[in-house]
């Protein structure tokens, strides 16, 4: 082993405390560059908090900074040559945690602190932030995880992969459960078991004399019929076979009343329940519900007028 020390610096060389560690030879058992030990003996209790490293890093300046601020920073690379020597396991970072006989109540083996000191401000504050993977080399990723949870299982009560105490949570690409390809906002491959559910009800629109549903991103659509209208059901577009989509359609006579309603399939066949689409209420501000159901790979919606005002 090589251990090299070095001091000494200017502004654009600061001074460099180095551990350096050539284990050419070396095959087997653990090569350690750096170990910390802090050995806590004696029967004493008491309240002194034991840190085995720590670093701080303080900035005095006054001017504005561009850069970034780094208080630690671990890195891995390897130089081995292509088609050869590879590394089974690479980890830039390791915690862990061992405990024996009586231990303490709580047990964080990463305890991340964010915020903010004094009269400044943060425009976003990240307790933990995960960046894309770069690829810049002929090689490939073949499969790419942000952030990998393996099962846990040793809690004795209650094991949880993932908890969150409060506040919002926010996902902006589609999640699967059960499902490693989600298609959509949720993707649930089994049994979802909901208490209770609202479902989308888009904002009223006029029909005008001809109205298109615009697509499924609604179950629920509210119209006034303010003429004598033709209202054209959505395109399915990519529905599996293995989905369904139900639509529930309101509408409202207008101040006008007495407005006739007609309905296309826009490509797919309207099997009504009782043969012929029922006539909406035709009342001043009356109501009238009807609700439609397609199965995908099919191209008839099953369609039923489930509530008229009399």
């Amino acid at each position: 082993n090589n251990c090299d020390i070095e001091f000494g610096g200017s502004s654009n060389n600061p001074a460099k405390f180095e551990f350096m560690t050539n284990p050419y030879s070396e095959t087997t058992g653990n090569i350690i560059n750096q170990s910390n030990y802090i050995f806590i003996n004696g029967t004493d209790a008491g309240s002194a908090n034991f840190i085995g490293q720590d670093v701080l890093m303080v900035s005095n300046r006054s001017g504005n900074q561009t850069g970034t601020m780094t208080a630690t920073r671990s890195r891995v690379y390897h130089n081995g040559a292509a088609g050869g020597a590879n590394v089974a396991n690479v980890k830039v970072g390791e915690f862990i945690f061992d405990g024996d006989a009586e231990l303490a109540t709580n047990v964080s083996v990463l305890d991340v602190v964010s915020g903010i000191r004094g009269t400044g401000s943060i425009t976003n504050n990240y307790g933990v932030r995960v960046r894309a993977a770069t690829d810049t080399s002929t090689g490939a990723i073949a499969n790419n995880y942000g952030v990998y949870i393996d099962s846990q299982t040793a809690g004795g009560t209650l094991n949880y992969a993932l908890y969150s105490a409060g506040s919002a949570n926010y996902f902006s690409g589609n999640v699967g459960i059960g499902s490693l390809t989600p298609a959509v906002a949720l993707d649930v491959a089994g049994t979802a078991r909901v208490l209770a559910s609202d479902e989308g009800a888009a904002t009223a629109t006029n029909s005008s004399t001809a109205y298109t549903i615009p697509d499924l991103s609604r179950n629920v659509r509210r119209i006034t019929l303010n003429g004598n209208t033709t209202l054209t059901l959505p395109t399915i577009g990519t529905l599996a076979t293995d989905q369904a989509f139900t639509l529930t359609v309101r509408v409202v006579q207008d101040a006008t009343g007495s407005r006739t309603l007609a309905w296309a399939g826009n490509g797919n066949t309207i099997k009504w329940d009782t043969g012929t689409a029922g006539a909406p209420a035709a009342g001043i501000g009356e109501t009238t519900i009807y609700q439609f159901l397609i199965i995908g790979g099919e191209t008839t919606w099953y369609a039923s007028m489930v509530w008229r005002e009399n």
